[in-house]
């Protein structure tokens, strides 16, 4: 009778004990692997409960309420898989080194903006990219699709209409598939213009022009004549090379445009190379385009 009444005495005191006592505190460090550096942001979480923090800019972190016997941890870096660990009722730290997943190539689409075949399918409001992949050589906009999507821009509905579909992100991005598979950055969607109904990437001709030995810098825009866009080129020529009279300006500009014509489309080729000093740039120290293109509407650019 005694020995009961001992026992009912414990679990009753048990019981009375506050909740902290009854609870446990996790505590870890979180390791990137490809650079052995603290990963800030990772988020833990503990299966069946709503616990839930993230490691600091050390790569640590405290879970403290966490039931006491044996629970799930689960640890998931932005944008990637999250690794389980299962732990014993005594086990009270962790340490975890985590790895990037590897990007699915089901989770890459190149669609044929630039041929104009890029097409979206709303189905069940879910948006899906059902559009024909490019053809090896074609330029397309690149979607890709993952756990780290933004739901949408603050403020500008419209954009986000325009880039977010579902769990996929219309990067407007221009990619070329080469012949391997590999797929090549082209530009911005929003830099193409139409030559001769066919649209165009600057930065496509320019990397062709850069190629020549006598070219330092090379920038592209649209220009008009007659009604008609065509490409129009600004070269920077490299040191030691000379433009200053009218016959090397010409020479040199009919090299360049057979240079281009040789390795892309005809119709890619610009119809005038215009040799300057140097070329605007931004606050970030990269070519600005946006500065030529409103001294060709205003007539102020020369065309030769």
């Amino acid at each position: 009778m005694r020995v009961r009444c001992v026992l009912t005495a414990i679990a009753m005191l048990l019981l009375s004990l506050p909740a902290s006592a009854q609870t446990r505190t996790l505590t870890g460090t979180v390791t990137d692997a490809s650079t052995g550096q603290p990963l800030e942001g990772a988020r833990i979480t503990v299966r069946g409960t709503s616990l839930a923090t993230t490691t600091g800019a050390s790569g640590q972190f405290t879970l403290g309420g966490l039931p006491n016997g044996g629970i799930t941890v689960s640890i998931r870096r932005i944008g990637n898989n999250p690794v389980e660990i299962v732990l014993a009722p005594s086990q009270n730290s962790i340490s975890v080194t985590l790895t990037r997943d590897p990007l699915r190539l089901s989770d890459v689409v190149v669609t044929g903006q630039a041929t104009g075949v890029e097409r979206r399918n709303l189905a069940n409001a879910v948006a899906t990219v059902s559009g024909e992949e490019v053809s090896r050589g074609d330029v397309g906009v690149m979607w890709v699709r993952g756990d780290s999507v933004a739901m949408g821009y603050h403020g500008d509905r419209d954009k986000s209409w325009e880039t977010f579909h579902g769990a996929w992100c219309r990067t407007g991005d221009l990619f070329r598939r080469d012949e391997a598979g590999y797929l090549w950055f082209c530009g911005r969607a929003d830099s193409l213009f139409k030559v001769g109904g066919v649209f165009v990437a600057p930065l496509e001709i320019e990397e062709c022009l850069m190629e020549h030995d006598v070219v330092a810098m090379a920038a592209v825009i649209p220009a008009e004549e007659a009604g008609l866009v065509k490409p129009k080129a600004f070269v920077a020529l490299r040191d030691g090379v000379s433009a200053d009279d009218a016959g090397a300006r010409e020479r040199l500009c009919v090299a360049l445009q057979e240079h281009v014509k040789a390795r892309l489309s005809k119709h890619k080729y610009p119809r005038w190379v215009v040799f300057v000093d140097d070329l605007p740039k931004n606050d970030r120290g990269k070519v600005d385009k946006k500065v030529l293109i409103e001294r060709e509407r205003a007539g102020e650019n020369p065309w030769r």
